[in-house]
């Protein structure tokens, strides 16, 4: 349904504001949140309708519409769809051609064959093709040909730093391309389910989640030994096999260890706020070390065991503040079943101080294999 708005000038000192066509306005009060005084909202008072500008979210193309006003751009935003914090500018404004409806050709470079588009985001697509090298089906990743310079530099990155990752629990990266001008990477296929949906699904056991856990863990191990973070993991960013063997994908967000080359600047927030620690919730980009992700672990493995997440605020704002300031419910006390020592493992993992966390993910998974 979508909101009507009308905007009346402040009596006072000529502030606008902004009410919902819905509560019938004309003849209430308001009190201006820039005066604080109270003045009559009237058809004298009664402002052009304030215009309402749509972007999509950079994670997963979510539609979000904010009304304009002076220093809307630069605000942060939390993408009510997958939780993805990210800042407003021009460049992220719907467009006519935002979305262009560009096709893959069904051969590209003589090399693969196109099956079919299995995904789409604000920034990218991904198709299902067929490498006739390999002689098998892979995941074929392009960008939108109206994107950034920044999103080509985190294409970039994500398949350059997830092609040193060679690990059974890591999606592979096979070959990075182009084609019509507009960069592609190949990657493993993965045939199953989003961890998301193990979580939530009866078919799997607690314990049998248990043990996809720990592999993770000891795949981030891995990533970390090569000095890769990943800074955005989540059940949404695993896929779990036919076979059961979870994958993490999508590096886009990954960095190494000591690049000194920044594509988010101090005080941005980038990832999905609700599986960030205090450091990387608060932008706080030199203090971001492996641990952030051991943080994130932390997160997955509270919703292991208790089908929910640790912090739930109605805002970000409020979901911030939380993260920040807030103790999380230890899991034991909201599902009685867990012990009280896989209870303080994962306090541990979600720390809001990183030197009380674990000091690496093999740790992490070495504690909880007692349990398996």
């Amino acid at each position: 349904m979508t909101i009507e708005w009308l905007t009346f000038r402040c009596t006072h000192c000529s502030r606008l504001s902004n009410v919902r066509k819905n509560i019938e306005p004309i003849g209430k009060s308001l009190k201006c949140s820039k005066c604080q005084q109270i003045f009559l909202l009237s058809n004298d008072n009664l402002c052009e309708a304030p215009k309402v500008l749509t972007f999509h979210c950079p994670k997963c193309g979510e539609e979000i519409k904010v009304i304009e006003k002076e220093g809307i751009y630069g605000r942060q935003v939390t993408c009510q769809k997958c939780h993805h914090n990210f800042s407003l500018t021009e460049k992220r404004k719907d467009e006519s051609n935002f979305f262009e409806k560009q096709e893959l050709p069904t051969i590209i470079n003589n090399r693969y064959r196109k099956i079919s588009m299995v995904g789409k985001g604000a920034m990218g697509k991904v198709y299902a093709v067929f490498d006739n090298h390999l002689q098998k089906k892979v995941a074929l990743k392009t960008l939108i040909t109206k994107h950034t310079e920044e999103s080509e530099k985190r294409f970039l990155r994500e398949a350059k730093l997830t092609a040193r990752l060679i690990h059974p629990n890591i999606v592979e990266i096979y070959d990075l391309g182009v084609i019509d001008e507009q960069y592609y990477f190949t990657m493993e296929y993965v045939f199953g389910i989003l961890f998301t949906n193990v979580l939530q699904s009866s078919k799997y056991k607690r314990r049998e989640i248990l043990r996809m856990f720990v592999k993770l863990c000891y795949a981030i191990d891995y990533a970390h030994e090569k000095n890769i973070i990943h800074r955005d993991l989540k059940p949404d960013n695993i896929m779990v096999q036919q076979d059961g063997e979870p994958k993490i994908m999508d590096f886009g967000l990954s960095k190494m260890v000591g690049d000194s080359q920044r594509l988010t600047a101090t005080g941005m927030i980038m990832g999905t706020i609700t599986h960030m620690p205090p450091e990387q919730a608060l932008g706080r980009i030199d203090e971001i070390d492996h641990r952030v992700d051991i943080y994130a672990l932390g997160v997955i493995l509270y919703t292991l065991l208790t089908d929910t997440i640790p912090f739930q605020g109605k805002t970000a704002y409020e979901l911030l503040r939380q993260i920040v300031s807030e103790d999380a419910i230890e899991p034991h006390h909201l599902n009685p079943k867990i012990p009280q020592k896989i209870s303080l493992i994962c306090m541990k993992a979600i720390a809001k101080d990183k030197e009380d966390r674990y000091a690496s993910a093999a740790d992490l998974a070495m504690d909880l294999e007692e349990f398996l």
